[in-house]
Parts: structure tokens; C-alpha cells; sequence
């Protein structure tokens, strides 16, 4: 290979193109299938794979844009070829931007004419209606010699990625359209779904990454589509439908490391850096926990069967870390972790939710579910404090303080000296509070706990309504020194009689 390149350099060189290694590598491997330029050398026909309209050599690995005249001409090529091997390939690349390989290992479980979607690993790719009749027909001449789309019409054999280049670049050239190639149709198909459709779109229609998105080739689109970007702004965000779509991606994606990522940072509300070093010595699957440096997280049953299942496919010869590269079995870097998770957000239509969305989206339903729980305890007991919240459900003070103020800033519950009861509760307290009284009033004089078996109140309950009581005149207590710890006797005022 280096006495090729070195010597078609030195050839190119006396012929005024002078190209440096890198770009003659690419040359070598863009001819290297086509054995009669790698037998006999034709500087000239070189020259031809390198050339661009200005009778410029390209650089290497460049991408162009086709002009309207190229496109015309291509639009020309395709009505001549309207069910023909070449004007399949030509569309598959053009209409649709499917790469080599892509056209290649494309089958026809992957075709859905009812939803006029071709299905690849990475994304779904509309059909426009050229493609759809291109492939209707083409399916009924060849579709019964396998199940591949792309056959050789001669031989009925899927064509290899080789013979796919070189039917590209012999059509191209005999229509007269010179330094066009494969990659070229599939670059100007990315550059049109990113001005019709904007950005976000394009990504999950064309595979991109959002790092290829933003190199330098794709600098004009991206310029472009953020100036339209801000003309038009973005419709308004439905919660409902972002649910939805975001748990199709934790389905769909369960499996992959990004897919576990995002399980962890919605559901169980991790940082990304945890995540990255969370360990399986930290993961308690018996007690659904995750055992952080600083703090015990509870996971719910979706994750502990999501992280049971990673567990069951972990080798011995494994990382101790959860979320491992998948080929080469490593802790993946929190930067690589980070892009992704993004990159499966975008390509699944959750451009507005980036992982600390997710971590927020999932903090504010975990504390919904617990005002709930607090809602519910604080009907069934008539009323509950923040101590008493802390406590029963676990949580700090601070915390409990916050989910009972925006109960009551939501009016669900009523505030009475740091006792909260339920809207409407409040009558209630007062027919306790009647009953008391009464009780009082028809057995003279009596302790809490005497008020507490009849009335089958508890004594704390009791205590807390009779303070009101004595501070407002209805009643009085006297300590009764003759019984053991001097406990206190209620009875009514001569003015409440």
C-alpha cells in the first residue's frame, strides 16, 4: 500500500497536484476496490476522484454541497432510472441519506409501507413518495430473491459495499455528473432535513451525533437554523406527551449504558458522576438500595429489576463500576456517559429535557407522591405536626416543613398551632372538643386519661385540645396531690355552667 501511495504522490506531483500523505490515503482507499487502477496506474483517472468544479483537488474526507444545477441533473438521472439498481441506490442515498453500508445490509422487514418509514437500528427515516413507488416496484421484481433490497439485477446476489461505490461512480460520471459521490448525496440529505426541519429533527432522522452536527461542515446548516430558531419559536411543552416519550426511551434503550444512566438520574435521582462511579459493592438489590458515600437511596422496582438484569449479564473479569463500555468492558468516562444520554434525549424527541431536567422532573414527582402520603396520614389520624411528619415518614424537618407549607399553600390542609388537619377537618376538632366538655360537665371532674377511655381519644389528642380550653376560661385543672404523680383534674368554670 505505501509504494502505491508513494509513488502515485510523486506522479501527481510532476502533474502540478501536490497532495500530502493524508490526502493520498484517502485517494488509495476511495480506488483501492477497483482493481485496473491499482494494476495501471492512470494518473489522470486519479486525478478525477480528486477534483472538484473548479478543477481544485479536494481535501481529504471533504463533503460538498451540490449546486442547483447538480441537483437538477440528479433529478434527471432519476426519472431516466425510475426501477433500476442504480436509481435505488441513487435514491436510497439521496432522498432517504442512508450510508454504503446502510444500503447494503437494508432489508425488507426494514421497509413499512403502511407508515411509508424505512426502520434502522438508529432511527426511522420517512419515505418520500419517489422512494415509495421506487421501492414498491423494485420489491415486486426482485423482492423473492432475498431478503436483502439491494440485489445485482444480473445475479440476484446482494451487492457488496465495493460494487455499491462503483455503480455510484460509473452512473454519476456517464450523466455527466463528474466529483459527485455516495457520501455526497447522504451529506446534502442531512443538509436538507436541517433546513426544512431544524436541527433537533434532523438528528433523529439522520443519525448524526450532536457533535458531528456542530463541525465545521455542517457550520452554514447550524448557522442557519439557529437564526430561524429565533424567528420562530418552539411550541409549548407537553408534560404529558414528554412522559410518555421519555419512558419509551428508558424501554427501549434498558439495555445499554445510557439507557441504565438515565433509569438511574430519573428514578433514583443521581448525579451523573455517581452514576459513573456507582460500584456494585454499593448496589443492596435485597433491600432496593443503592448505598452512596453520603446518603442511602431508594430505588424503586423498576430499577431493581433493571439493575438485577445488568447484574446477570456482568463477566467475572468485569469493573467493579455499574455502567461499563459495552465492547471493551471498562468504566465508562462521565464525559462520554454524559453525551450519550444526550444524544439518545435528542434522537428520542426529549430536546428539552437534558439529565438535570430529568433529575428535577423526577424530584418534583417524588415529592407529589409524598404530600400525597402525608395528605392521606393527616385525614385518617385528624391531623399531624412536622415532627410528627419527619418521623413516621423519614424524611428531615426541613423537608417536612416544606411539603406541609405547600399543602397549605395549595389549601388542602389547615394550620392550627402547629397542627395540621385536612380541609374541613376543622369541624371535627370542634365536636371533639364539644364532646369533652361535656364529658367534663357530666362527670364533674376527670384526668386525660380517664377522657381518653371513654371517649377512646388518645391522651396526646386530649391534651391538645384541652390547652385551648383552659386558656380561653371553658375550663380549669387542679393537680391531684392524693394519687401517684399528681396528675391533673379537669372541670368546668362557674362561668360555663
Amino acid at each position: 500500500m505505501h509504494d502505491f501511495v508513494r509513488r502515485w504522490q510523486k506522479t501527481l506531483k510532476e502533474l502540478g497536484y501536490t497532495l500530502d500523505l493524508t490526502q493520498m490515503f484517502t485517494l488509495y482507499f476511495s480506488v483501492k476496490s477497483d482493481k485496473l487502477i491499482l494494476q495501471f496506474f492512470h494518473a489522470e483517472v486519479l486525478v478525477d476522484y480528486l477534483r472538484d468544479d473548479e478543477g481544485q483537488v479536494k481535501k481529504g474526507g471533504e463533503w460538498i454541497a451540490l449546486d442547483p444545477a447538480t441537483k437538477e441533473n440528479l433529478e434527471d438521472l432519476l426519472a431516466k432510472n425510475p426501477c433500476s439498481i442504480a436509481g435505488l441506490v441513487l435514491r436510497l442515498a439521496w432522498r432517504a441519506g442512508l450510508l454504503r453500508n446502510e444500503i447494503q445490509s437494508l432489508q425488507w422487514d426494514q421497509v413499512d409501507f403502511d407508515k411509508k418509514q424505512l426502520h434502522l437500528p438508529n432511527r426511522d427515516i420517512p419515505i418520500c413518495e419517489d422512494l415509495d413507488r421506487c421501492l414498491a416496484q423494485w420489491k415486486t421484481l426482485y423482492g423473492e430473491y432475498g431478503p436483502y433490497v439491494a440485489v445485482s439485477e444480473k445475479f440476484h446476489r446482494p451487492l457488496t459495499p465495493e460494487s455499491i461505490s462503483n455503480l455510484v461512480r460509473i452512473t454519476l460520471r456517464n450523466a455527466g455528473i463528474a466529483n459527485v459521490r455516495l457520501a455526497d448525496l447522504h451529506y446534502n440529505y442531512n443538509l436538507e432535513q436541517i433546513a426544512g426541519h431544524g436541527w433537533q429533527q434532523a438528528l433523529r432522522t439522520t443519525g448524526l451525533s450532536r457533535d458531528s452536527f456542530w463541525k465545521q461542515r455542517y457550520k452554514v446548516a447550524h448557522v442557519e437554523d439557529a437564526a430561524r430558531s429565533i424567528e420562530n419559536h418552539s411550541l409549548p411543552n407537553n408534560e404529558t406527551c414528554d412522559r410518555e416519550r421519555l419512558q419509551k426511551i428508558l424501554e427501549d434503550n434498558r439495555s445499554t449504558p445510557a439507557g441504565v444512566a438515565l433509569w438511574l438520574a430519573y428514578s433514583a435521582g443521581l448525579q451523573y458522576k455517581e452514576i459513573a462511579a456507582l460500584t456494585w459493592q454499593q448496589v443492596d438489590l435485597e433491600h432496593s438500595m443503592l448505598r452512596l458515600a453520603d446518603r442511602d437511596v431508594t430505588i424503586n422496582d423498576e430499577v431493581t429489576h433493571l439493575l438485577r438484569e445488568c447484574s446477570e449479564r456482568r463477566r467475572c473479569e468485569d469493573a467493579a463500576q455499574v455502567i461499563l463500555s459495552p465492547q471493551a468492558r471498562k468504566p465508562m468516562p462521565l464525559e462520554r456517559l454524559c453525551k450519550l444520554t444526550r444524544e439518545l434525549l435528542v434522537q428520542g424527541g426529549m430536546d428539552n429535557m437534558l439529565p438535570k431536567a430529568l433529575r428535577e422532573e423526577n424530584e418534583r414527582q417524588m415529592k407529589e407522591d409524598l404530600k400525597q402520603r402525608i395528605l392521606l396520614y393527616t385525614a385518617q389520624h385528624d391531623g399531624i405536626t412536622s415532627e410528627q411528619c419527619s418521623d413516621i415518614f423519614d424524611i428531615t424537618k426541613q423537608n417536612a416543613q416544606s411539603c406541609l407549607n405547600e399543602l397549605l399553600s395549595e389549601k388542602k390542609v389547615e394550620r392550627d398551632r402547629g397542627f395540621y388537619l385536612t380541609i374541613g377537618k376543622g369541624t371535627i376538632a370542634q365536636q371533639r372538643k364539644s364532646l369533652i366538655k361535656d364529658y367534663i360537665a357530666r362527670h364533674d371532674a376527670c384526668t386525660a386519661n380517664e377522657i381518653s377511655e371513654s371517649l377512646g381519644m388518645s391522651p396526646r389528642m386530649i391534651q391538645r385540645t384541652i390547652k385551648p380550653m383552659i386558656e380561653q376560661g371553658e375550663i380549669i385543672g387542679c393537680a391531684n396531690k392524693s394519687r401517684s404523680g399528681f396528675p391533673f383534674r379537669y372541670s368546668i368554670t362557674d362561668a360555663n355552667n
